[in-house]
């Protein structure tokens, strides 16, 4: 009997130290995600600087992807000349 009662505690105790770890693993994926998150958003930040001074004006890369921004504000700027002409209609 006591053989089956130190094999449940055993057992129990094996079970709570899997959650401990599972949750210690949770834990740590999401401080990763975090941490990834700000990486991101870091980067963002470099790259709007070296877009709004035209750095790097050597590298094809940069000069290309600043083509693309300055691109999509011309559609965007575009687009909200034809929504103020429709709105003016209403």
């Amino acid at each position: 009997m006591e053989d089956l009662f130190s094999k449940l505690e055993s057992l129990a105790q094996s079970t709570v130290d899997k959650g401990v770890r599972i949750k210690d693993i949770a834990k740590l994926q999401l401080e990763i995600e975090s941490e990834n998150s700000l990486i991101k958003s870091y980067k963002q930040i470099i790259g709007e600087y070296v877009a709004s001074h035209r750095l790097l004006p050597e590298d094809e890369i940069v000069v290309e992807q600043i083509s693309k921004i300055l691109e999509s504000q011309e559609k965007i700027s575009n687009c909200k000349k034809k929504i103020k002409v429709l709105k003016s209609g209403l």
